[in-house]
């Protein structure tokens, strides 16, 4: 019977799995976050995150994976890219953990997003209503003389 000598088993360990990657490609930080490679290069060109450069070669270390993680959570929150800016600059001394977000940045969030959702919710009805008059009328042209 074959015996495991020691060399041959090695449990991962904790501390491997929280060691972050050191740095890693366009392609790959793509691949991980779901965005496309036009969509990193243009924050890098808004100023929003900085790799580091090998000639073209854009290498992204932690912090800026981390800065990107930030970008995108203020996307899903619905702010604007300068928006977000601001509160990842306004964050304690370079802290990337959270965005700069108060409660009162919170409250008037929600009621921008609740004022377009009820824009949304007009636009859609009269988009409905328009869809219906205009499938009656559709009907109407089509349907046999009696």
């Amino acid at each position: 019977m074959h015996e495991l000598v020691e060399s041959e088993v090695r449990p991962e360990r904790r501390e491997d799995r929280l060691r972050p990657v050191p740095e890693m490609s366009i392609g790959d930080v793509a691949r991980e976050f779901g965005v496309t490679f036009r969509a990193l290069r243009f924050y890098e060109s808004r100023g929003l995150i900085a790799p580091r450069r090998e000639g073209s070669t854009r290498r992204y270390r932690h912090a800026d994976r981390e800065r990107l993680a930030l970008i995108l959570r203020g996307k899903k929150l619905g702010f604007t890219l300068e928006e977000i800016s601001k509160m990842i600059c306004d964050s304690a001394a370079g802290e990337t953990e959270a965005l700069d977000l108060s409660r009162q940045r919170c409250v008037e969030q929600i009621d921008a997003l609740e004022q377009k959702k009820r824009q949304i919710e007009t636009a859609l009805a009269e988009l409905r209503l328009t869809y219906a008059q205009d499938d009656r009328r559709h009907y109407r042209r089509q349907a046999p003389p009696l």
